[in-house]
């Protein structure tokens, strides 16, 4: 398997700001820019000879690669039809500001945006077919418009801040990875989606010694189109099944039933669209996260002593993008805290460093075992862990 892209890319933009008035100014932005692509795209089965780049011409061998590792032997290159991209763009930005105060400002603004297209690295035969589009080896740019409110303040003199914003995103062509069921995932314009939300921070310095910061995040993800994500396990099992007892009751009987089971790969399940995700959240989006942190500086005579405690948590949240509910991760508070000692003209500190002191055991990535429908792979959050650190800077 190999793939070779080139990339030509330039772009242009400029942005102006109008003071409206003393307390008002306007700012617009505008960039344009083109891509071009292409690509020479490989994939073959060999025989299991050392060293052998050849591609078989054992049709068992073939065989194998598109029923299991779903696979179709073939050979693109810029000349094929989708191997040449050509994309060009149009974004811009406009964003206004109004001083309410001297310590009191508040801006609306909204903005375009684009991800260029390009090409999956392995590319997988579409469900059932033998042959090799090369139509099928591209996907296309993303589109998001955004739109923000939102105000910065100031209390006590500016020994405090506070920001406040709401954000609306509306996504065209997601681009979304979608997992085979075998070994790799694909990436397809699969989806539209809308994403709002509300972010505040905070940060107040209470004495010349203490300070504290925060935030708190809210994030209502939905998916308006994505009909054809990759089923879970257990879909991809029953679709499975119902496809084998249709064959079962049909003229065939138990010869092509026994075929249609081996030859259903979950691909098939994907394009009947038994996982639409119409309606529902993304992967590693919980809906709240929020954040504390507290730092004590105590001077030591020519020695600075600092305390940073920190504090982390995340509501429940899909770790693999089919949704599965065996990916559904529990809410998750970490605690880390920071001890510095330095010399006051900051030539020197030594620091002790523990990372999720309470132990806290949780996920943050899951997956179906390639090969093995029904298993699961997890990726793990580092457990509770201990660092001394030293530093001397010149």
């Amino acid at each position: 398997n190999q793939l070779d892209q080139t990339t030509d890319s330039w772009a242009v933009f400029g942005q102006s700001t109008w003071n409206m008035t003393d307390t008002t100014r306007l700012t617009f932005g505008l960039r344009y820019t083109e891509e071009d692509k292409g690509a020479y795209q490989l994939a073959h089965a060999g025989d299991f000879v050392e060293r052998n780049k050849e591609p078989s011409l054992n049709p068992l061998v073939n065989a194998i690669s598109q029923t299991v590792l779903e696979f179709t032997n073939h050979s693109f290159n810029p000349s094929d039809p989708g191997m040449t991209r050509n994309e060009d763009s149009l974004t811009w930005s406009l964003n206004m500001q109004h001083n309410l105060s001297k310590n009191n400002m508040i801006y609306a603004s909204a903005s375009t945006g684009f991800k260029a297209g390009g090409y999956n690295s392995w590319f997988m035969g579409q469900a059932g077919g033998l042959g090799a589009d090369s139509l099928d080896a591209s996907f296309d740019e993303e589109e998001v418009l955004t739109y923000e409110l939102g105000s910065k303040m100031l209390f006590l003199r500016g020994a405090a801040e506070v920001n406040v914003a709401y954000f609306h995103m509306k996504y065209d062509d997601l681009q979304a990875a979608i997992f085979n069921g075998n070994t790799s995932f694909v990436v397809q314009n699969a989806a539209k989606a809308t994403s709002q939300g509300v972010e505040i921070d905070a940060r107040w310095r209470a004495t010349e010694n203490i300070t504290f910061a925060g935030s708190l995040g809210w994030v209502d993800f939905k998916f308006d189109e994505f009909p054809n994500q990759a089923c879970t396990s257990d879909q991809f099992i029953a679709s499975r099944e119902a496809a084998y007892q249709a064959a079962l009751n049909g003229p065939g009987g138990v010869p092509e039933a026994a075929g249609v089971s081996l030859l259903y790969i979950p691909p098939h399940c994907s394009e009947a669209g038994v996982n639409d995700l119409k309606g529902r959240t993304s992967a590693n989006t919980p809906e709240y996260q929020a954040n504390l942190l507290a730092n004590y500086f105590l001077p030591l005579g020519s020695y600075d002593l600092d305390f940073t405690l920190n504090l982390n948590w995340s509501d429940t949240a899909y770790r693999q993008d089919d949704l599965d509910p065996i990916a559904l991760s529990d809410e998750l508070l970490t605690v880390n805290l920071t001890i510095v000692l330095g010399n006051e003209e900051g030539l020197w500190d030594v620091a002790l460093i523990g990372k999720n002191i309470t132990d806290e055991v949780s996920s943050n990535w899951s997956n179906d075992t390639p090969l093995f429908p029904g298993s699961h792979d997890y990726t793990m959050n580092p457990p509770r862990s201990f660092e001394l650190r030293a530093r001397m800077h010149f």
